[in-house]
């Protein structure tokens, strides 16, 4: 602990220090960019300020140097570029002598050429002898340098005088210019007046304003600093007590006694007093933890032996259930064997029975059949009968037809004899109405009439013989065919009774089939109904047996469950007690 509170300590001392030094730090930063924005603004004002009175002072020159230059005059100088012109050298005397009683560095006349784009100078107030003297019509800008400011351009096109800022020169030092405009007696702009002038005294008093700015900014900052460090380790020395006063009780000791440093009723006292407060309560609720972790410890104790036995008595009953359970379960397992057995002998059973069924149906149809064709064949005995008398009666009329046939020959013979004669009867006739003339040919008309006749009885006699004949050729066939038909029909008689005798055999060996196999599926329907009943006992005692092996494996669980409770409660008392003893341990680091 002597350890723990000696670095402590170094800890403390190098965060108090981090803590001073970054505050200060921090103050010093914020310091320093105020002072140095305020002193930017102190001297830019002050530049603004000198840059404003020099510059009116010497735009109010140039007004008065514009308002004596005679415009038109100036104007035709600027047209004609003469620097013969006595104009062009009064005006540059008058510049020189202004120019050396103001004290300006440069004074000149500057306008825009003919081509109104380039600025050129017209009258240079200096001595033509000097190098920087500048000849009439001398351009302002050159492609290496441009002369003309904004203040220039503003001046020659928009008539507004004005000045430029201060800038620095090699040869001449600081510098600023200054412009203004002369008009002809139109009022039109027709250049302007320039000049420049000299302002290291300016600079000299800008360097001064600003190093007395930059001093005091200083010596206010460092006061200021001194002023803020010292407050910053007032207001950080009793917040370092309340953190000694911290550490203490971090590393246990709650029995420090805080005492309020500070004299005045401010927040830190109120820190100091709630401080206080709280070592007090918090002391008290250890002391109370140390009472409840002693309690604790004897319960802990009681619980782990009451824990130790009912895992025992738990174990115990749990393995007697699941003996039991076991038992049950191959009970079940047995009867499940024998219902899956008769449930096999059942479906062989009504599948032997649905085999008897459909075969008893099989053979009803066929002894219905067989009584059905049974009929069929005595009518048809009867039709054969029938057709025998009907062929037997048919021979008979074909033969009589056979007769009349005859008879048809010898008539269609006479027919044949009677146009022969009839044709040589209108022969003669035709002849003899020849020999008679005009007055037979009447007659002759007749005579071919007949002939005619004659000829078409002879060949109708023909046709009717063709046809005697073909239906004599048929006739004999059909005798023949009917006498092949009357032997077909006698052996179909013969047949048919002999087809209905075997019937009657059949049909009477049918019929005691039928009846022995509705027997059979009556004695099978009587077994399947005891089958059916045996079925429902077992399914009854195996339902109950299953309950039973249910219940007891809830059981079973649940003296598992029980028992592994108890051993869960066994190991969360074991880690009860380690935690209880860690934090009896812990709390014992407090000193109170």
């Amino acid at each position: 602990m002597v350890d723990n509170l000696s670095n402590s300590k170094n800890t403390r001392k190098l965060r108090t220090s981090s803590i001073k030094r970054t505050a200060i730090v921090w103050c010093i930063i914020v310091l320093a960019v105020i002072g140095t924005i305020l002193g930017l603004i102190i001297v830019n004002n002050y530049q603004d300020t000198l840059k404003l009175k020099e510059g009116e002072k010497i735009l109010s020159v140039l007004e008065t140097v514009s308002a004596s230059i005679d415009g038109d005059k100036y104007e035709s100088l600027v047209e004609n570029l003469n620097d013969k012109d006595p104009y062009y050298e009064e005006l540059r005397q008058y510049l020189i002598k202004v120019k050396n009683t103001t004290g300006l560095r440069f004074l000149f006349t500057e306008s825009y050429l003919k081509d109104g784009k380039t600025t050129a100078y017209i009258v240079d107030g200096n001595e033509t002898n000097k190098e920087d003297f500048s000849p009439i019509g001398t351009s302002v800008n050159t492609e290496n340098e441009t002369i003309d400011t904004e203040e220039t351009i503003k001046a020659l096109t928009e008539g507004v005088g004005g000045y430029t800022d201060f800038y620095e020169t090699e040869e001449w030092g600081m510098l600023f210019s200054a412009f203004a405009p002369i008009y002809n007696s139109e009022g039109k702009i027709v250049g302007i007046v320039g000049a420049d002038a000299p302002a290291n005294d300016v600079k000299s008093m800008i360097d001064s304003i600003t190093f007395t700015v930059v001093s005091v900014i200083f010596l206010g900052f460092a006061a200021i600093t001194t002023l803020i460090a010292a407050l910053i380790s007032g207001i950080l020395r009793p917040i370092i007590k309340i953190k000694d006063y911290a550490l203490e009780i971090s590393n246990g000791n709650l029995s420090v006694n805080v005492e309020n440093s500070t004299k005045s009723n401010n927040e830190i006292s109120e820190i100091y007093s709630a401080f206080s407060v709280m070592i007090k309560n918090t002391a008290s609720i250890i002391n109370s933890i140390k009472d409840s972790v002693s309690k604790l410890l004897n319960f802990n104790s009681q619980l782990l032996e009451n824990a130790d036995a009912s895992s025992s008595a738990a174990q115990d009953v749990s393995a007697n259930i699941v003996e039991a359970a076991n038992s049950a379960s191959s009970q079940e397992k047995i009867l499940d064997e024998a219902v899956g057995n008769m449930d096999k002998i059942k479906e062989k059973l009504d599948t032997a029975v649905e085999k008897l069924k459909a075969i008893y149906k099989d053979m009803k149809l066929e002894q219905e059949a067989s009584l059905t064709r049974k009929d069929e064949i005595s009518k048809f005995e009867e039709s054969i009968s029938l057709l025998s008398d009907i062929a037997r009666t048919t021979d008979e009329n074909l033969n009589r037809l056979l007769a009349e046939i005859k008879n048809i020959y010898i008539f269609t013979q006479t027919m044949n004899d009677i146009a022969e004669q009839t044709n040589l009867l209108a022969l003669n006739a035709g002849i003899e109405a020849a020999r008679a003339g005009d007055s037979g040919r009447g007659f002759a008309v007749v005579a071919r009439e007949i002939q005619k006749l004659s000829q078409g009885t002879k060949e109708s006699a023909q046709n009717i013989n063709e046809i005697a004949n073909s239906i004599d050729s048929k006739a004999n066939e059909t005798i023949a065919n009917m006498n092949l038909t009357i032997n077909t029909v006698d052996e179909g008689v013969n047949l048919s009774k002999s087809m209905q005798d075997y019937l009657k055999y059949v049909t009477g060996n049918a019929e005691d089939n039928v009846n022995n196999i509705s027997k059979i599926s009556e004695e099978y329907a009587m077994i399947q109904d005891e089958l059916d009943k045996a079925m429902e006992r077992f399914n009854e005692i195996n339902k109950l047996i299953k309950e039973f092996s249910g219940k007891m494996e809830v059981i079973a669980a649940t003296a598992q469950e029980q028992a592994a409770m108890s051993e869960e409660l066994k190991a969360s008392t074991s880690i009860l007690k380690d935690v209880v003893d860690v934090l009896e341990n812990k709390i014992n680091t407090f000193r109170t």
